[in-house]
């Protein structure tokens, strides 16, 4: 029998129970793997990052990578945290996190989520949301390096970290040495700007 199914608070996520055995406290739902599909485009695109990967980069240094822009991001979120750990699998592939750590919902629908630390370090609040309550928070725009893929590929999110897949078209960025993210197309032509090189 598949695991259940329960709908989260956005409309564009659903989490799936895939732990049935063994009590749980009252009220709380399992929620150790969260599946994300914003629509079904993105399924079809997720179909496609399951075939052939054409170019596994491995550690890529986008700063010396001519054909790598410089972006901002400026977005507003929907946020949760983690009641314990678990695993989202989002349009791009497989995000391991710990309890406390955000569950973020971009305004395109994508989902992700951001370990504790980091998430108090790049986010705010919206008002009314408290800082550490659940609820809109926007993300501080920070100037980061991108380079759109021709082909499909892969990229670990940082050294012995979870794979994401990305299809031609798709965008990889690269927020710090070492730390990586794929953006697919649509949403990074909906929520990133290019600009000039930072001083």
């Amino acid at each position: 029998m598949p695991p259940p199914v329960i709908p989260c608070a956005s409309v564009h996520c659903l989490y799936v129970n895939v732990n049935t055995d063994g009590p749980r406290p009252e009220g709380e739902v399992g929620i150790p793997e969260i599946i994300c599909s914003p629509t079904a485009s993105r399924d079809t695109a997720k179909s496609e990052r399951d075939r052939e990967i054409t170019a596994d980069t491995s550690n890529p240094n986008l700063a010396a990578d001519t054909e790598a822009c410089w972006v901002v991001k400026d977005e507003l979120v929907d946020v949760e945290f983690a009641a314990h750990s678990g695993v989202l699998r989002s349009a791009v592939g497989m995000n391991r996190y710990e309890a406390g750590d955000a569950l973020v919902t971009g305004s395109t629908g994508d989902c992700w989520c951001v370990s504790r630390a980091r998430f108090d370090a790049k986010y705010r609040p919206d008002s009314p949301t408290c800082a550490g309550q659940s609820g809109r928070y926007r993300n501080l725009p920070a100037v980061i390096r991108a380079k759109q893929m021709a082909v499909a590929f892969r990229v670990a999110r940082s050294a012995g970290g979870d794979v994401l897949q990305g299809i031609a078209g798709d965008w990889l960025v690269q927020y710090a040495p070492g730390d990586y993210g794929v953006v697919a197309r649509a949403r990074f032509e909906a929520v990133y700007q290019r600009v000039a090189t930072p001083t």
